[in-house]
């Protein structure tokens, strides 16, 4: 960034390739000599790494709370069937029973 036209006139880097963005963090980063103070200061592996490895722990967790209420969901609704069913048996069942206690009383 430092060669490039917009870091190498203002000595600066853009606030997002600092460590703890805040506004204004990246100017005058290049008037340091210490490289160690530098590196405190700013992203030195690329934005590549450091978003590779946020999405894969980000990511993970995301898709682990997605799987568990998808299970959830699964199950809920497999004993929401169930508890249909029941109900409907017993209603077809009750309606017999009615029918034939009709015809008995005639």
């Amino acid at each position: 960034w430092k060669h490039t036209s917009m870091g190498g006139a203002r000595n600066s880097v853009p606030d997002s390739c600092c460590l703890y963005e805040a506004h204004g963090c990246g100017t005058e980063l290049f008037k340091i000599s210490d490289l160690r103070v530098i590196a405190l200061k700013i992203n030195i592996h690329g934005c590549l790494a450091v978003m590779q490895r946020r999405l894969e722990t980000h990511v993970t967790l995301i898709l682990m709370v997605f799987a568990g209420v998808g299970s959830v969901l699964a199950v809920v609704e497999l004993l929401a069937i169930v508890l249909a069913c029941c109900l409907a048996s017993s209603f077809s069942g009750q309606d017999e029973y009615d029918c034939d206690h009709e015809y008995g009383n005639r």
